[in-house]
C-alpha cells in the first residue's frame, strides 16, 4: 500500500480531501489517452504534410484546400 493511500484511510477531514485528491490527479496524469488528433486546413502544399505527418483521413474541400486529420504526438 502507498503512503498515500495510508495516508488517506488514516486522517479524517481536509487531510484525507487532499490525500484523496493527489491520488486521482495521479490517475489522470497515468491514465489519460496519448493519441491526440488535430485539424488542420492545408492550402495547395499537401505533399508536405504528407510526407512528414502521420495522417489519419484527407477530406477534398475543392481542387486548391484540404482538410487533415493528423495524429499530434508523433
Amino acid at each position: 500500500m502507498t503512503k498515500t493511500k495510508q495516508k488517506k484511510r488514516n486522517s479524517v477531514g481536509p487531510e484525507k480531501f487532499i490525500a484523496k485528491m493527489h491520488l486521482n490527479q495521479l490517475y489522470g496524469i497515468f491514465g489519460r489517452k496519448h493519441d491526440l488528433l488535430e485539424t488542420r486546413n492545408v492550402y495547395i502544399d499537401l505533399e508536405e504534410f504528407i510526407c512528414t505527418r502521420v495522417i489519419k483521413s484527407i477530406i477534398t474541400i475543392n481542387d486548391r484546400v484540404f482538410t487533415l486529420l493528423m495524429h499530434k504526438n508523433i
